[in-house]
């Protein structure tokens, strides 16, 4: 009776003190497209839709009782031409074990974990590659399976150790390989009273024997700061276009050299927030290179076209060339029309003068419903990275939030 009543009291503590929440979200989005006529896709032959429809559910719950959080985010799209998608996104769970002056806290689960001041992309960021639709309104990172332990010194100093021992099950981002185990130890120092920062990072990475990388940002004047963030691969492995004779073919290759990657960017946050970054990427192909894998996956007649084909559009490389530019604008409230945000992303190819541009509004009509739309247009060589599949594309849409 007395072990009875001891467990019941146990559970009402435990329920008395725990917090819950949750939320629920729906896009319901119209995407219309114009498809590129490209020497991968002549005449359409892989048969994409100029238009579709789509409704994206996404729902949160929260639970938290004193140093413990639990997040689980599941999510159900449903579009035209597919079949239903029932996914999780995100479920971890956190745990403060000291606070203070030093803290130790851990996450473990299913979790997007971000990082620098760069927005185009994070090279020193293992676990998450660029996505040419990662900014848009409608996107939604898949997270990664990751054990995180994060221990802070005061304010300024803190360390990270984040490894990665299984795949999410998505698809993997590199053509024919499978999932391999990686991870980091990260150090950053922030300095009290300015957004001054600097941080470095070490791991084994899944294309690469091993990388270190840096990152700082140093604000200049008020509202004015500049960032880097840069990494150097060891034995870095992607797939890059051999010839033998009058064919060309996509091989793996192996570099021994160190190879930098990184974003230097200048910041400008005001009346807008405008950014600028160059993008180096050291492993990206020289011109005669992406003609090659371009042939290569354009030869419908070899024997490998498929796997010259898959290793063309995942060559485990973020980005195809060496030299980019990336400039995005955000303004709120234009013309003083309230909860109303307008965003502008350009990225240029700067070896060869290709690049896209994307326009993008979200205004909240009530507490409850967005009215939210993007334009991209593709410029420049129509068999880039960017343009290879669609020139332009246009989508329409509603969030329902609750």
């Amino acid at each position: 009776m007395f072990k009875s009543l001891f467990f019941c009291a146990f559970i009402f503590t435990i329920y008395a003190h725990a917090e819950y929440s949750w939320s629920y979200d729906a896009f319901i989005s119209g995407t219309q497209r114009s498809i590129s006529d490209s020497t991968i896709n002549p005449n359409n032959i892989f048969n994409f839709y100029s238009t579709a429809s789509q409704v994206d559910q996404r729902a949160e719950v929260k639970w938290t009782e004193d140093d413990t959080k639990i997040i689980f985010r599941p999510r159900w799209i449903s579009e035209t031409h597919q079949s239903d998608q029932i996914d999780i996104s995100d479920l971890f769970y956190e745990q403060l074990w000291l606070t203070g002056s030093k803290s130790l806290s851990t996450t473990l689960g299913l979790q997007s974990y971000q990082w620098g001041g760069a927005e185009a992309l994070n090279p020193t960021n293992p676990f998450f590659h660029f996505d040419l639709n990662q900014r848009g309104t409608f996107f939604k990172e898949k997270g990664h399976v990751l054990a995180r332990l994060d221990y802070s010194i005061g304010d300024q100093n803190n360390f990270s150790v984040v490894i990665e021992p299984i795949s999410n099950n998505a698809s993997f981002w590199i053509a024919e390989k499978n999932f391999t185990a990686q991870g980091i130890l990260k150090f950053e120092k922030s300095f009290t009273g300015s957004r001054n920062l600097i941080g470095a990072v070490v791991g084994k990475s899944d294309q690469s024997q091993f990388f270190f990388g840096e990152e700082f940002t140093y604000e200049i004047v008020d509202g004015i700061t500049t960032y880097l963030d840069t990494k150097q691969s060891y034995k870095n492995r992607n797939y890059r276009s051999v010839q033998t004779g009058l064919v060309y073919d996509m091989a793996e290759v192996e570099n021994e050299s160190l190879q930098n990657f990184l974003v230097y960017g200048l910041r400008y946050e005001g009346d807008f927030d405008v950014r600028a970054e160059y993008i180096y990427n050291q492993a990206g192909y020289t011109q005669d290179e992406y003609d090659g894998a371009v042939l290569s996956a354009a030869n419908f007649l070899s024997p490998r076209y498929a796997s010259n084909l898959q290793r063309y559009l995942k060559p485990g490389l973020e980005l195809l060339r060496q030299n980019y530019l990336y400039i995005s604008i955000r303004k709120s409230d234009p013309l003083n029309i309230k909860d109303f945000n307008i965003y502008l992303r350009e990225m240029y190819n700067l070896d060869n003068y290709y690049g896209f541009v994307q326009i993008e509004f979200d205004k909240a009509i009530s507490n409850n419903f967005t009215i939210l739309g993007s334009a991209s247009k593709f410029f420049g060589d129509i068999d880039s990275e960017f343009g290879r599949f669609s020139e332009q594309s246009l989508n329409l849409g509603l969030k329902l939030s609750f």
